[in-house]
Order: C-alpha cells, then structure tokens, then sequence
C-alpha cells in the first residue's frame, strides 16, 4: 500500500454539516484499516470530546488533539506526546483576551473546556463537541494563575471580527504565537511550534513512517500545517481558501464523503 496512514481532520472534513458521519465514510476507513492501513484523526478538540467519534468509527492507535499539542493511544487514553503552552506565554495571551469585550475567551486545560461565564458561543460550542464546560467566574488570567498550563486558548468571536483579532495578535505577539481559525467564528492560539503538521512529524518518527507514505485531510487554516506536511496534502470542496491553495488535491466536501472519495481513489483504487 503507497499510503499508510491517513490523518484526518474531523470537524469540516469527516464530520457532516448535520454533525454525522456518514455510513459511506464508515465503510471506507474500515476497508482502508482492514487492508492494513492507519486512519488517524487530527483534530482541535479535546481528547474527551474526540474519543467517542474515534470509537463509533472503530479506531485504534494514535488520536491527536489540541491541534497538535497532545497525541493520546485511544485504547489506554495514555497520553504519549505532549507540548503545551508555558504558564508566562499563556498569561499574556490571556491579559490579551481578556481585555477584549467582543469575544468569548477559552482555555483547554486538563482536558477541560474552561470559561469565565456561560454564554450563547459557549452553549453552541458545546453543543457541535457534545462536552460539557467548566464555568469558572474567572477571567482567563486569574483562573490561569492556579491551573496548570493550557493546552491552547480560543476566541469566540463574530466572522466578520475575527480578521482584525488575528491581526492584532500577530502585532502583539510576533513569532511567539500563532494564531489560526479553525472555523469562521473560531480563532485558535498556541505557541509557535505547535501545530499538526509537527504532530503528524511525531507520530510518523513512532512508527518509522516515511512523509511520503502518509496523506493528510483538512479544511481550515489549522489543517495547512499538516496538509504541507504529509506527502499527499489534500483540502475538501468546503475547505477555506487559502487551504485549498496549499493542497495537492482538492476532494469532494465533508457533505459528499471527501474521506471515502480520497480512501477509493489513492489507497483502495484496485479493490473499489
């Protein structure tokens, strides 16, 4: 088999505008892991959030979550490789946040979703990840004085504003941070160096992968990394933009079963 793993992004790219997975795209990745190959979800979410998507589709082996931060084993829920935020980086960025009235600000820690008050983002957040969330009464920096550190921040924020936060940060922070948008009302912030691409790189080195060997699926601006990354880079039809012009290939939407299309036509070909 050319490819040996594929790593998929889930939300936009696996995971349906109905927040389904689709029978066909079940079918394929079984087929695809039957015949000896790795299907392996990359996702921003959280490790308790992604777990029971990973199980419904009968994964094992690796899970990445936090956009690369942390890589779990789904049957042990060990975690295997992480690089997380340090507590002064996190704290600025959380003065930076705060400060900002027109968003939502998030933290990731302990595998935890945690804000400073309930609110109509945070409800339609936790909904489309079907997880709960810790409310603190805090504002990001004092509740982040007495935690441990993140595994990344977030902004909730209107389409149209999130633009002028992302350059705002960029001003702010130089290369010490990158900032991505995982969807239209979704700016993400982790330290530079933590990405996906740098996480597919980890778990290929674990099992002596070749970049070559492996495909990578996304659609937004968090995917590039890994899409430049793998050996095969592939966008969907819905993927942002500027992500489908880092691609390779462009493949159906995550609506018209990209992930099958993609196991048929590069990996399963002869037996489709």
């Amino acid at each position: 088999m050319k490819y040996k793993a594929i790593f998929s992004d889930f939300d936009g790219t696996l995971y349906r505008s109905d927040y389904t997975i689709s029978q066909t795209n079940k079918d394929a990745i079984r087929r695809y892991i039957e015949a000896g190959g790795h299907f392996i979800l990359a996702t921003g979410r959280l490790f308790q959030s992604i777990l029971p998507k990973a199980k419904e589709l009968g994964l094992r082996g690796d899970l990445i979550c936090y956009q690369g931060a942390g890589v779990y084993d789904i049957e042990t829920r060990k975690l295997k490789y992480s690089n997380f935020f340090e507590q002064s980086l996190a704290l600025e960025v959380a003065d930076f946040l705060d400060e900002r009235k027109e968003l939502v600000g998030m933290a990731y820690v302990d595998d935890e979703c945690c804000v400073q008050y309930k609110n109509p983002y945070t409800d339609k957040f936790a909904m489309v990840c079907q997880i709960a969330y810790n409310v603190t009464g805090k504002t990001l920096h004092d509740f982040l004085l007495d935690s441990n550190p993140p595994m990344k921040l977030i902004a909730l924020i209107d389409s149209e504003k999130a633009p002028k936060l992302v350059e705002e940060a960029r001003q702010k922070f130089g290369d010490r941070v990158v900032m991505c948008r995982s969807n239209p009302v979704i700016v993400e912030f982790l330290p530079v160096g933590i990405n996906k691409g740098n996480a597919v790189r980890e778990v290929c080195k674990m099992h002596d992968w070749s970049l070559d060997e492996v495909i990578a699926v996304g659609d937004s601006e968090n995917d590039i990394s890994m899409i430049e990354t793998a050996g095969l880079g592939i966008a969907t039809a819905n993927a942002f933009e500027v992500t489908k012009s880092k691609a390779d290939f462009v493949s159906a939407s995550n609506d018209d079963d990209a992930i099958a299309q993609i196991i048929y036509k590069f990996c399963l070909d002869e037996q489709s």
